[in-house]
Parts: structure tokens; C-alpha cells; sequence
């Protein structure tokens, strides 16, 4: 495979594919390919921010599934602590009522919601 060469958008070499110029590439989001003939080195500073964008681009739904579930690890530590606290609260002699009252909910639906964790 010579450098000139570059793999198609299905990453499959073809006979007579040639490697289109780095500012060309990368200046054309809709090939959504970042690949030059030659070492990166030879990047010139615009078309090395370009690639730095496309790979921010391409991580940012990873990214944002990492964020969902951090976010989720905290909401089940806060779900945990909260149970922890009721039961303290009841021992301590809290009302369900009162529970209800500080947790946003009624009386009735903080009795359903926890005295079955007692």
C-alpha cells in the first residue's frame, strides 16, 4: 500500500484511491474522515485544530453517557441516604406526617413509600 493510497469511506483500500490534500480532508466535515498521506507532524496548526474538533465531536456522545451515569451513581447514593435518614427520623420519633412534610410528599405516601423498609 503506498501512502498515496487511502481507504474509503467503508476503511476498505481500492485500487486508485488517492490520499485528497489535509486541508481538503479536513475542511470537508460531510467525508467525516481524518486522514492525510504523510506523518501528522507535517499537520499545519488549522488543520491540526480541525482534527482536535472532529475527535471532540466524536466523543461527545460518549461523554454525555458518562455524565448520565455519574448522575445516576449519585442519585442512587442520594436514594440510599435519604432511606438511611427516614429510618433515624422514625426512630428518633418523627411523624410520618412530618417525614412526609420535609420529603415533598404526604403523610400516607411517605408511610407507603418507606415502612416497609423499617
Amino acid at each position: 500500500m503506498s501512502p498515496e493510497q487511502f481507504p474509503a469511506v467503508d476503511g476498505e483500500f481500492h485500487a486508485g484511491d488517492k490520499a485528497p490534500s489535509a486541508t481538503t480532508e479536513l475542511a470537508d466535515p460531510a467525508a467525516r474522515r481524518l486522514a492525510t498521506a504523510g506523518p501528522w507532524a507535517d499537520l499545519e496548526a488549522a488543520d491540526e485544530n480541525r482534527v482536535r474538533q472532529e475527535w471532540r465531536r466524536h466523543i461527545a456522545g460518549w461523554q454525555a453517557l458518562e455524565e448520565v451515569e455519574q448522575a445516576a451513581a449519585r442519585q442512587a447514593a442520594a436514594a440510599r441516604a435519604l432511606d438511611e435518614a427516614v429510618g433515624v427520623a422514625l426512630a428518633a420519633g418523627a411523624s410520618w406526617a412530618d417525614i412526609g412534610r420535609v420529603t415533598g410528599l404526604t403523610g400516607r405516601s411517605a408511610t407507603e413509600r418507606w415502612s416497609a423498609r423499617d
